[in-house]
């Protein structure tokens, strides 16, 4: 079963594959279907960080944050299907402050809570990145492995993230809404050049039909004219 975490690389796509691991980035480039090859998690003790701090403008903010919540409920279920023990934490609003949740897998309660919690969160961040970092490197949520789902894509929050990798020894996969907002706009682009495409050739034939009409009324016409 394929991780939905970490990209290690690209091969062809067989038909067997989701669409889902399509990416329409390497797709355009090689001039045919691509699909993204995964990793697995080697190690079993995981916090997935859900930082949604505004970056950029509004509009693709909005767009971003949510596909944010997307990766993040597909990475829970993944943890959850193979009882992976992992913590939960986000800056996103669904109480006040940083939000945190423990499960051991099994998709159990606290599975629903994260997933009702992701539901209904509002638009927006309870506290800054600097904090959210913070509190995971306080140590009551500091692991082996470590996701950071995010929609900021600055100098200044590598250099953190790779600080907290030297200074704890923690593996840190990071993962960018931009990328998903990214391969859907090309997704959708490829989706409007197919649709005008098929506008063209219906009006072309429209366009030979009524040619075809219009010479065969001249010729009838014609024959009418010489009778």
């Amino acid at each position: 079963m394929e991780d939905p975490i970490s990209v290690c690389g690209y091969r062809e796509y067989t038909g067997r594959e989701s669409l889902r691991s399509i990416s329409w980035k390497q797709s355009a480039v090689r001039n045919k279907l691509i699909v993204k090859e995964f990793d697995p998690i080697g190690k079993q003790s995981v916090t997935v960080v859900l930082d949604t701090a505004y970056h950029g403008e509004y509009e693709l903010h909005i767009k971003r944050q949510e596909y944010e919540f997307r990766a993040a409920r597909t990475i829970c279920e993944y943890l959850e299907d193979r009882n992976i023990e992992y913590t939960f934490i986000t800056n996103a609003i669904i109480n006040e402050g940083i939000s945190s949740f423990h499960s051991s897998g099994g998709r159990g309660n606290v599975y629903n809570r994260i997933l009702y919690g992701l539901g209904f969160a509002k638009n927006g961040e309870t506290c800054s990145t600097d904090i959210l970092l913070a509190e995971v490197c306080s140590g009551a949520f500091r692991e082996h492995t470590l996701v950071f789902i995010t929609n900021r894509r600055e100098e200044s929050l590598m250099a953190d993230l790779a600080h907290v990798k030297s200074s704890y020894g923690t593996e840190i996969v990071t993962v960018f809404a931009e990328d998903y907002v990214n391969e859907e706009t090309e997704a959708e682009r490829k989706r409007a050049e197919e649709a005008a495409k098929s506008e063209a050739m219906q009006s072309k034939t429209m366009v030979n039909q009524d040619r075809k009409e219009w010479e065969a009324l001249a010729h009838e016409a014609k024959r009418m004219e010489v009778m």
